[in-house]
């Protein structure tokens, strides 16, 4: 593993412990002002600060490029404190957290099952309990733990994330991408079940011989498109869903997905709906890791 990789890993794991000892000893109320700027000046993005303020500068004006860094800082340090207390997160937790912009949209959700496609915002996992304490029935498709370099070092956390988040799930589970056949056969029973299968696509893996990108900002995106495949074979509903910190609270945002253009009008609308978000609220974004990674979109067309 790359020295800077190990680096992270390392100071990750002693930022996660040192939160756990706060939230025993503390109540999460308590000078929560002051739990924010310990948190982002010990938080171990603050590694990847030059690029991360780089990356951001590609897109928000400099005038609010630092606001936008220490939002998007208190971000990561809310979603390890809603963390380390999954276990105990229920309806009056959903009540005071958490705002449903469409109400009307998630009832249809419930309702239909379908693929919901959301962002990596930090908040992905808290996404899903907030959607199982609603009464969603929901599993999720997850890299496996053990699949990520810094497993030996935050694998424990890692498999916390999933095991605690998925005591909401209402049945539901995470789905692994280590099995491909049996995340296809069980995505495709769950979405003929009228389930919901949350997924992520926001970053860029493209393989040879399939040309399905879209537009993000002046980059190119070339996203894994399986979940959506399966949803579209299989005539089940797409919505997107962005759930991230806004005007103090987590705010879920939903949009149907037009699919009658096929995976490449799916990933269009993903892919405007992740733009027009950001463009209202750049913090909401954790990709801001790989952005300036992206190809140019005049690069990939010309």
């Amino acid at each position: 593993m790359h020295s800077d990789l190990i680096r992270f890993a390392k100071r990750y794991r002693w930022f996660l412990r040192f939160f756990r000892r706060w939230v025993a000893r503390a109540p999460m109320r308590w000078q929560p002002g002051f739990i924010f700027v310990l948190g982002r000046w010990l938080n171990p993005f603050q590694l990847h600060r030059v690029k991360l303020r780089r990356s951001i500068g590609l897109v928000v004006p400099a005038a609010l490029i630092d606001q936008t860094w220490r939002d998007w800082l208190n971000s990561h340090v809310r979603f390890v404190l809603d963390f380390l207390t999954y276990a105990a997160l229920d309806r009056n937790w959903s009540k005071s957290s958490v705002i449903v912009a469409e109400p009307e949209l998630l009832a249809t959700l419930r309702d239909s099952g379908g693929l919901l496609l959301t962002y990596h915002t930090h908040h992905q996992n808290t996404l899903c309990c907030a959607l199982g304490i609603d009464g969603v029935r929901i599993s999720a498709i997850a890299a496996l733990p053990e699949d990520s370099p810094m497993f030996p070092y935050i694998g424990h956390w890692a498999k916390r994330v999933n095991s605690d988040s998925a005591r909401h799930f209402n049945g539901g589970a995470y789905i692994f991408t280590n099995n491909l056949r049996k995340l296809l056969q069980t995505t495709r029973r769950l979405l003929g079940n009228r389930e919901v299968v949350v997924c992520l696509c926001d970053f860029h893996q493209p393989r040879p011989g399939v040309k399905v990108s879209a537009r993000l900002f002046d980059r190119s995106i070339s996203p894994p498109t399986g979940a959506i495949d399966i949803a579209l074979k299989h005539g089940g509903p797409l919505f997107a869903a962005m759930f991230a910190p806004k005007d103090g609270k987590l705010t879920l945002e939903l949009k149907r997905l037009d699919a009658s253009g096929g995976v490449d009008s799916v990933i269009a609308g993903y892919f405007s709906f992740l733009e027009s978000s950001i463009r209202s609220n750049p913090a909401c974004w954790q990709g801001w890791e790989w952005f300036e990674d992206l190809p140019l979109a005049e690069q990939v067309h010309a």
